[in-house]
């Protein structure tokens, strides 16, 4: 009796439960599919209105920028096409926004007499560094539609690339909040916030004057990924949001979630039937099994807290070692390798070719690259803990002889293995460049070579081939082998990452292999925008194919002449840079770097100094170290560009460079205003090209 009525219960209990799960997944797919919508939606009314913006820009550009007239008539022809597209558009007029940031011109007004100053606007500082893209600002009131509107600018350059000034458009609040609530399909609610949290657009059951202070308060580190449910909901007025996603090329963040009223109308509708039909019993049997079990649950959940918290706290501890044993290294690791450049700076290769002590400490140059590279495969716990890869500095490389390089570094595995390693290249240097992370792609050619090794028998060839597809403009690089080969199915299974089930006995020896391998080297080739192609027969041996695209890009170098040993200190030699570095060695190793590109340099030990220094003496460039005491790398820049601590200092457009061992997120750094990050160790060319970026050459 007792056991079909326990039966009847649970039966019960589950049917509550899966309809209450079903009911919540299906809502999360709702809220995951309606970001996205909303995403598109503002996206294409977005980059529909760049494609006009540019459209006009490209009339000036060829036009004349200064010839106000011509802006304004292009301004009111182009007013027609918002007219035929009211479906992807939500402004009513044009500006014209000089390099000096005066609004010129309006397509309802006309030509401005007293040009407002529009340098408060976040598409000022924008648009000039990334011309031909819409960049939008924060809301303001618009002028003259006295509408809240969202500004927006299209960045305008000539063909030799100078900045002209930008076409400017103000989207609607109301009018993009409609357009929004028109493509949904189902009934959610929704806010859009901008990076700094401020609120673009909301649905109409949210309420803007409770609102817009709230949402200043939320920890952006909540939204640490591209899109993912919230660990604790935020709620706003009768609004649960559970949901964000981040836009793909605007900085904005859109939150979904529901109404109260909708949920409690849809549990009434859909679970509340089934509870009261079963309640009386239910409540019945939990009293009892509440009394037997009440102190074996309290006895688990106990032993469970203990242990999550046990895990979070070693976790913890872990990142924070990891984070501080990546810092401390790289620091030691850039000290050695700079201190040794700067004894083989100004040396001869012959010179140290024929000196032994020379050579030594050229080695130990060598080997910190490479303990470098080690390192950062070691310390990266991004793809420790989730598998996902990250490129790093990408750089021009010639394929070719690092193949070459690689066959070099296997020869003794090789050998070890009767193999025979031989390297072929049937291509010309100009054809064998390309752009990659040569530290990655080190990473696929070894794990190629390596495998082709073990999975050959003894007594075969292994062969790496670099050749040029004129066809596609690739270079293709092949490695082969005699080994046991593939069927279809098994090449399926290495790439799906169930290589270590493949049948390896026909080689009569033990392979160490997890069989993870190929898929970590497609991923690597997809990331480069490569590509690769599997050959494989079994029993007649494999040959695996990767192409690359031909890096045809050549940067301007200065003729090559400025940047070697004689010229080099002659390029900087008016300009002066202010060097903020607390560690003695880094110190020296950098103001060593700059003096020999003709900067002066002024030290100093933190941040506060940085802001003092600035203050009292001009300078061209502010170089400086991340962790610094008193004040960091972020702190410093954030008040150099708000510029408000100052009394004489005005340029607080000055250009940043930071030095760190670690590597932020990109979107903290334009938060903060650095413009550039030097990754430690790096290299005096490395240092000049980014400096060419940003300090003119005397």
């Amino acid at each position: 009796m007792l056991a079909t009525v326990v039966l009847g219960i649970t039966s019960a209990l589950l049917l509550v439960f899966f309809t209450i799960n079903g009911n919540k997944n299906n809502n999360s797919q709702i809220l995951k599919k309606e970001a996205l919508n909303i995403q598109k939606t503002i996206s294409e009314s977005f980059n529909y209105s760049n494609k006009i913006n540019s459209y006009i820009g490209k009339q000036i550009a060829e036009h004349n920028a200064k010839d106000l007239e011509f802006i304004l008539n292009t301004f009111k022809k182009a007013e027609q096409i918002q007219n035929k597209n009211t479906q992807l558009l939500s402004w009513s007029s044009f500006d014209w926004v000089d390099p000096n940031n005066l609004q010129l011109v309006n397509s309802k007004i006309g030509i401005r007499k007293n040009p407002p100053n529009m340098s408060a606007r976040q598409y000022c500082q924008k648009s000039p560094n990334n011309p031909w893209t819409l960049q939008v600002s924060f809301p303001v009131l618009g002028d003259p539609s006295e509408s809240w509107v969202v500004p927006a600018a299209t960045g305008v350059t000539d063909k030799n690339g100078r900045y002209l000034g930008a076409v400017v458009v103000g989207f609607n609040i109301s009018e993009l909040s409609t357009m929004v609530e028109q493509r949904l399909n189902d009934p959610i609610s929704f806010v859009v916030l901008d990076e700094d949290m401020n609120l673009i657009i909301q649905s109409s059951d949210n309420e803007l004057e409770e609102s817009k202070s709230f949402y200043k308060k939320i920890d952006k580190s909540f939204f640490s990924e591209k899109s993912s449910f919230l660990k604790k909901e935020i709620t706003v007025s009768n609004v649960n949001y559970s949901f964000y996603q981040k836009f793909d090329n605007y900085p904005y963040i859109v939150l979904t979630g529901f109404n109260k009223a909708f949920l409690k109308k849809e549990f009434n509708s859909s679970i509340m039937p089934i509870i009261i039909g079963f309640s009386s019993i239910t409540l019945f049997f939990l009293i009892i099994l509440s009394y037997l079990f009440k102190t074996r649950i309290l006895i688990l959940m106990n032993r469970e807290r203990k242990l999550i918290k046990s895990l979070r706290d070693t976790n913890i501890s872990k990142t924070k070692l990891i984070r501080a044993a990546s810092h401390d290294l790289k620091n030691y690791i850039f000290g050695i390798s700079g201190l040794s450049k700067l004894i083989l700076q100004d040396k001869k290769k012959s010179e140290i070719e024929t000196n032994e002590d020379l050579k030594m400490i050229e080695e130990i140059s060598n080997q910190t690259e490479e303990l470098m590279g080690f390192v950062e495969d070691l310390l990266d716990t991004n793809q420790n803990d989730s598998g996902e890869f990250i490129l790093g500095k990408m750089q021009s490389c010639d394929i070719a002889n690092l193949c070459e390089r690689m066959v070099i570094l296997n020869k003794n595995f090789a050998l070890g293995n009767h193999i025979t390693l031989e390297a072929i290249n049937s291509s010309k240097k100009h054809d064998s460049q390309i752009k990659c992370d040569v530290r990655r792609i080190k990473q696929v050619l070894n794990n190629l070579i390596s495998n082709s090794i073990k999975y050959s028998p003894a007594e075969t060839k292994v062969v790496i081939e670099t050749s040029y597809i004129k066809e596609s403009d690739e270079i293709c690089i092949s490695v082969s082998d005699s080994g046991i080969g593939m069927t279809e199915q098994e090449i399926i299974m290495a790439l799906s990452g169930d290589g270590e089930q493949i049948d390896k006995s026909a080689l009569e020896k033990e392979i160490d292999s997890h069989g993870i391998g190929m898929p970590i080297i497609k991923k690597l080739v997809e990331l480069h925008k490569g590509r690769m192609k599997i050959e494989s027969k079994k029993g007649f041996g494999t040959k695996i194919k990767i192409y690359f695209k031909v890096d045809r890009s050549k940067k301007e170098d200065l003729n090559n002449d400025k940047t070697n040993n004689q010229n080099l200190t002659n390029l900087f030699k008016s300009k002066s840079v202010l060097l903020a570095e607390d560690n003695p060695v880094g110190k020296k190793i950098n103001t060593h770097l700059l003096r020999r590109m003709g900067f002066k340099v002024k030290h100093v030990e933190n941040g506060q100094e940085i802001l003092e220094e600035l203050d009292k003496n001009h300078y061209d460039l502010v170089f400086m170290d991340i962790n610094m005491p008193i004040l960091n790398g972020f702190e410093t820049a954030k008040i150099i560009r708000e510029g408000v601590k100052f009394k004489k200092f005005k340029n607080t457009n000055i250009p940043i460079f930071a030095i760190t061992a670690d590597k932020p997120e990109l979107s903290k750094l334009k938060y903060y205003g650095i413009d550039v990050v030097v990754d430690k160790p790096f290299s005096e060319k490395e240092i000049l090209d980014v400096i060419l970026e940003y300090v003119k050459v005397d």
